[in-house]
């Protein structure tokens, strides 16, 4: 039997809250690669797929639940894209072992109005457990929240 693993996803566009909101739950420490939450030591994957496509892609392509069976990551839910091929990744980590989790920031967290698209929240639940924070407030609550997710969702 394939080993399980969790990658539990900090979800929204380009510029929402996403890395904010892991460099709170690492009390600021841009740094920390790994981050403990109910005992469960967590890596992080800061970049998202729309910072740095090519290596996000190579990232996800390269993990086994047998390296990281606890896994955070950023990622941006663009899935019209031929350039960054988010659902063959999404389909692909499910292949390998790994249970998905994300927790949506469906609002931009800064002074735009914009929010995630139904149609996009509908394909993450196709692959996973979905979470929609609807409110926009700190990195610091974010954080708090993100962790609350993991401990009851992700970790249960």
């Amino acid at each position: 039997m394939q080993a399980k693993g969790k990658i539990a996803f900090v979800v929204g566009h380009t510029n929402w809250g996403k890395s904010t909101t892991l460099r709170a739950l690492t009390h600021d420490n841009f740094r920390l690669r790994w981050h403990s939450i109910s005992g469960f030591d967590f890596f992080i994957r800061r970049m998202s797929n729309d910072d740095y496509p090519d290596s996000y892609i190579d990232f996800m392509r390269r993990i086994t639940p047998t390296k990281y069976d606890h896994l955070i990551a950023a990622m941006c839910p663009e899935f019209n894209s031929s350039e960054n091929p988010t659902e063959t990744i999404l389909l692909s980590l499910q292949k390998k072992g790994f249970e998905l989790y994300f927790w949506v920031l469906e609002k931009e967290q800064g002074h735009g109005e914009r929010t995630v698209r139904s149609s996009e929240i509908l394909t993450l639940r196709k692959h996973g457990v979905v979470e929609i924070h609807d409110t926009k407030t700190t990195p610091q609550k974010n954080a708090k929240l993100f962790s609350k997710f993991i401990s009851d969702r992700v970790l249960k």
